[in-house]
């Protein structure tokens, strides 16, 4: 009886999902692109899950579309502690969505006064710029720093805060963690061997505080990111350099009143006063109605049915650390068996005339990056270009694998380069004698421990270390000088381990131009060859797993880590969830008398994704 009311379930939400998908509403034929973010620049939805690229294609869209009258950004910074608000390595999201509302911005609506009145639109609204507005509740207060949010809604022509919010320009910060005293603390000697001045990912482990050249370096990232800022500041709200400049120095919190006098914002509304003020209906009375960039998303996709056999452009994302082989699932990494399967679809797929490798990565295992590494070269003899398009992180590991890539495009504020290499080890025998735990082995071969934590290094054993870092590290620059053309000199002067922003890595002629995703599609284009109106198409690694994996991962409540991603670009509602939960609390009790342990595979769907 469970079995069947499960069952039932399941084929309940099914039918809620067909129905739904079949009768999927279409854009109006007049409304208002609204996007929502947080203080840390990213982007978020009233339902689903939304990423800074998606939102951006969609704001790149809506500008070259008729139908779309303004564009409204909603801010929804918080009034806790958010982690990442200020942190210099999340600005490269932020200026993707902050160039794609600086194009919507800077459009003109393209004239129609023969539809206007079927549009059911002001006839004074057509003809002339739209209106973008940014408006929160408060743009960061105490405990949540509120430059980038700042940042993105400057990009708006108009600014408004919440009569009591306020506005806190504290600026960027870059922490770094020491934690050697804490690990020898509790029994466990860490031991970290580097190659490359600047390789300091390590000393998290191995030192107590960090070096006066990584204290110099790490202060310059920081400047050069916090000149960006100001600058872009200063361009979106008018303002000449220095105001913005002085501005951010100053920092401090400001009440709305305060911030409104000093030019920071351009008034203190209320969220209804602040809709008055969208484009209205044909009568003038109604604000037209608002459109979410998720809404807007799966509605084109309804409107552009693409062709299976019309050519198109592949994207592939590689999002957290490269692990070697199948990874994990758990949103931090990134396993280097699915990225290949994916590009290597992608290759032999006929209809895909180049690629785009998106990564937001620091790096991870050199076995898993040269192994990527290795399908784009593939690729590559195909005649096929393949553009790295960087986010907000593509270092160390993701670098060696963009700069495989025909053309490398970053954000002026990603973070990039780490041209070096670094290994670890750590002995926790203190640790386990302490709490009774004695260990005795019996070995074959002198080195045989060599890897393991119940043991130091002895001094033969170091000096391996070192020669495999450093052996590493050659065959790093290597692969960089043959993927970037540069001679072994040059790459030695951008190595080391230097991180580098987006703009001083184009001076280093580690990328060949700045950009976002949208430069990336329109370049992937160029190269290939191909129409304007190509659309792109995720292509996404298939993943195996049980059944009883499947609903276990359920019962956890975890399934958005496996399907997020095609739900969401497929529009799906989750009704279909409360059936495959009872499904999952059955297999608990009773796996073998209820379900049958096939293996599924699940296979991420290409979808479209439309771009302009």
């Amino acid at each position: 009886m469970a079995a069947a009311a499960a069952a039932a379930s399941l084929a309940a939400g099914a039918v809620a999902t067909w129905q739904w998908h079949v009768h999927r509403k279409a854009v109006p034929d007049a409304f208002v692109l609204r996007l929502e973010a947080r203080s840390d620049a990213t982007v978020c939805a009233s339902s689903g899950n939304l990423t800074n690229e998606e939102a951006a294609m969609a704001t790149f869209q809506a500008a070259s579309d008729r139908r779309c009258r303004g564009l409204l950004l909603r801010m929804r910074c918080e009034d806790t502690p958010r982690v990442g608000s200020g942190a210099v390595g999340r600005l490269g999201r932020a200026q993707e969505l902050r160039d794609a509302v600086l194009h919507f911005r800077n459009a003109q609506v393209v004239e129609d006064k023969a539809n206007h009145k079927q549009q059911g639109v002001q006839k004074d609204n057509l003809g002339r710029k739209r209106p973008t507005i940014a408006y929160g509740e408060h743009f960061g207060g105490f405990g949540d720093n509120g430059t980038l949010a700042y940042y993105l809604a400057s990009a708006c022509e108009r600014m408004y805060v919440q009569p009591g919010g306020s506005v806190a320009l504290l600026g960027l910060s870059q922490p770094r963690w020491y934690a050697k005293e804490l690990l020898e603390k509790y029994g466990v000697k860490p031991r970290v061997v580097a190659k490359g001045l600047y390789k300091s990912a390590g000393d998290v482990f191995g030192r107590t505080s960090g070096g006066r050249r990584i204290r110099r370096a790490a202060q310059s990232l920081v400047n050069n990111l916090r000149k960006q800022v100001e600058s872009g500041i200063a361009s979106g709200r008018g303002w000449k350099p220095e105001k913005a400049k002085k501005i951010l120095a100053k920092g401090g919190i400001l009440d709305a009143s305060k911030a409104v006098q000093d030019g920071l914002l351009d008034g203190e509304m209320y969220w209804d006063e602040v809709q008055m003020l969208l484009p209205k209906d044909r009568k003038g009375i109604k604000p037209l109605p608002q459109v979410g960039a998720l809404e807007y998303l799966n509605a084109l996709q309804k409107e552009k049915r693409h062709k299976k056999k019309q050519p198109k452009i592949a994207l592939v994302f590689l999002k957290g650390a490269v692990l070697l082989g199948r990874g994990r699932d758990d949103g931090f990494s990134t396993g280097s068996d699915g990225v290949c399967a994916a590009l290597r679809a992608a290759g032999e797929d006929k209809t895909v005339g180049a690629v785009i490798l998106r990564l937001d990565s620091p790096g991870g295992s050199p076995g898993g990056s040269i192994a990527i590494e290795r399908e784009i070269h593939s690729i590559s003899q195909k005649g096929k270009p393949v553009i790295a398009s960087m986010a907000d992180v593509a270092a160390s590991g993701a670098y060696l694998i963009a700069a495989a890539c025909s053309h490398v495009i970053a954000q002026p504020g990603t973070i990039t380069g780490s041209i070096g290499t670094l290994a670890a080890k750590f002995d926790v025998r203190e640790l386990m004698q302490r709490h009774g735990v004695h260990v005795e082995t019996s070995l074959a071969g002198r080195d045989a421990e060599m890897f393991s934590i119940y043991t130091g290094w002895s001094r033969s054993q170091e000096k391996m270390a070192v020669k495999a870092v450093e052996s590493a590290y050659i065959d790093f620059c290597g692969r960089v000088a043959q993927g970037r053309k540069m001679s072994t000199k040059q790459v030695s002067g951008v190595a080391e381990g230097k991180v580098f922003t987006g703009t001083d890595a184009l001076q280093a002629g580690l990328v060949d131009s700045l950009g976002g995703l949208h430069h990336s599609v329109d370049l992937a284009r160029k190269q290939a060859g191909m129409p304007s109106t190509s659309p792109v198409v995720v292509f996404a690694p298939v993943t195996r797993l049980s059944l009883e994996a499947l609903l276990s991962a359920l019962r956890q409540e975890r399934p958005w880590g496996l399907f997020s991603h095609s739900l969401h670009q497929l529009g799906f509602p989750t009704s279909v969830f409360p059936g495959l939960l009872q499904l999952a609390d059955l297999f608990h009790q009773d796996p073998i008398q209820h379900l049958d342990l096939t293996t599924w595979c699940i296979a991420t769907p290409a979808a479209a994704m439309p771009c302009t």
